[in-house]
Order: C-alpha cells, then sequence, then structure tokens
C-alpha cells in the first residue's frame, strides 16, 4: 500500500484548492445573479485504508471502456477527476472546465 511520507502531508490541505476555486466561482456567479446553467461538479475522497481499499496493480474499469492500473494509490485525485469528467459527458455537458488541483501540479 502507498502511503504519503510525512513530509507530503502537511502539503495534502492543498489538494482542496481547486474545488475551494469552484465553490467560490459558484457563489460569485450566484450573487451577480448570472443568468446561466452551470453545474459544477466537485469530486471528493477520502483515501484511506481499509478492507475495501484500491492497491498497487488493481485495474479501474470505466464505463466508457478505457481502464487505468493504479501504480500509486496516492494519485487518487485523477482518478475521481476521470469519474467526474465521465459524469459529466453521461450528463450532456457542452463544456467540460478542469481546474483541480492535483498536489504533484500545484506550485506552492
Amino acid at each position: 500500500m502507498n502511503l504519503k511520507v510525512a513530509r507530503d502531508l502537511s502539503d495534502a490541505r492543498f489538494d482542496m484548492g481547486g474545488a475551494a476555486a469552484v465553490i467560490g466561482a459558484m457563489d460569485l456567479l450566484t450573487r451577480l445573479e448570472v443568468k446561466a446553467r452551470i453545474t459544477a461538479l466537485i469530486p471528493i475522497a477520502e483515501n484511506v485504508p481499509d478492507g475495501d481499499a484500491i492497491l498497487p496493480s488493481h485495474v479501474i474499469r470505466y464505463p466508457n471502456g478505457l481502464s487505468v492500473q493504479v501504480v500509486n494509490t496516492d494519485a487518487e485525485g485523477r482518478l475521481i477527476l476521470a469519474d467526474a469528467i465521465l459524469h459529466a459527458a453521461r450528463n450532456g455537458a457542452e463544456r467540460i472546465i478542469d481546474i483541480a488541483t492535483l498536489t504533484g501540479a500545484v506550485g506552492h
């Protein structure tokens, strides 16, 4: 099982940056009474070990036929982002804007 090393634990709080930005943007659009149909998807996960945990080498098959092999269980953000994009596409999204702050890509 892959676990974060101690030096990465305190930076895990940055993982919610994209979600916080989406919530702020939706709040602003509401306050400005913007007349548009906008749906925000905020995929969240708690990455904790238990009997149903995804392990390295597990393969996840998505409804669209693609599959992903898990190499590092600390990459759950990529998996839930894929879930959200597939959900948006299935529900007829005309445009998808991704502002995910996947930890490895956040320049803090």
